[in-house]
Formats: structure tokens, sequence, C-alpha cells
């Protein structure tokens, strides 16, 4: 009996994002896989992960299935992935006077919150603080009507619109 010839087709997971959490960066692919930026197919198929834009808090449940066995494996996603991603889309595409630098996932109090890092157009910066557990709509329309108000910002400060009635706005000094 003769043998007869096997072939094998790999295709790579398609990279939808990436994260850090845990002092590392980590891919999440669009199949809802996750991986360590020290993974050793990283070499050769997706490189080093740029710093990413979104940290994932201690505060949060851990974003991956794993234990101390599989570590350097590919791990499920311990989000709802199609939650997860719209929630960053969203939070990221908002129009502000700046570009968000960077975006914090955390939870604080109990409640489910993001913080925006904001590069304003006249050099300084500004945090947004967001609570994820509500419209993050009409949280954002609220801060970006507020911003375009003409209200002039100190670099530095933090606009908490976490809050269900208002938006507070606290200076480095507070």
């Amino acid at each position: 009996m003769g043998w007869g010839t096997l072939s094998c087709r790999i295709k790579p997971l398609t990279v939808l994002s990436t994260f850090s959490w845990g002092k590392t960066s980590w891919y999440l692919s669009r199949e809802g896989k996750v991986w360590s930026e020290d993974h050793p197919m990283n070499e050769e198929i997706y490189g080093k992960p740029d710093d990413p834009l979104v940290v994932i808090d201690e505060s949060m449940p851990p974003p991956i299935k794993a234990s101390s066995k599989n570590q350097g494996s590919v791990m499920d996603f311990n989000y709802d992935l199609d939650d997860y991603s719209s929630m960053i889309k969203e939070l990221t595409e908002i129009e502000l006077p700046g570009e968000v630098q960077s975006l914090r996932v955390y939870r604080e109090g109990g409640m489910g919150l993001a913080s925006l890092y904001i590069k304003k157009e006249n050099k300084g910066f500004l945090t947004v603080i967001i609570d994820r557990d509500k419209n993050l709509h009409s949280q954002i329309s609220a801060v970006n009507e507020l911003l375009s108000s003409g209200v002039k910002f100190r670099s530095g400060e933090i606009v908490d619109a976490s809050y269900g009635d208002k938006i507070v706005v606290k200076g480095l000094s507070d």
C-alpha cells in the first residue's frame, strides 16, 4: 500500500485590533482569538504591534481565557467581541477638538468607565471620562457640545461625563 500526499494550507488570523493589558501588548483577531506580542508567529506574520491605543486596566476582568499552562498560545477573548469592538470604534471615532491618543477601559465604584486622553489642536491635552454602561452617543454629544461651545479649557483638565445629569470639569489643582 502506497502513501498518498497531504497538503495543508494555513490561513493567518486577521487582526482586528491590538490592546495593552498586564504590561503586555495583545493582538485580537476578527475570530475572537487573542495572542501576546511575544508569540513566535508574530515575527514571521504580524511583527511587533505599535503601542496599542486601547489600554485595558487591571480593574477589569481578564480579557483572555488563560491559565499558566497555555501562556504563549492563541487563546479566546473573554469579552463579547461585537460589544467590545463597537464600543472601541464608537469611542475612537468621536469628533472632538483634538486626536484621541489613548483609551483606557476600566471599572471604578462598580461602574464601567472609559477615559480618553485627547491631544488638543493647540498642543495641550484633555481627559474625557465616559460611562460605558450608558448611552455613549448622548454622552459624547454632550461633551462635544461643551468642548465646541467656546469655553476655554486649560491643558490637563478632566471632563467627566460619567454622571447621569451633568458634566464635571476638574482642573489639575482640584
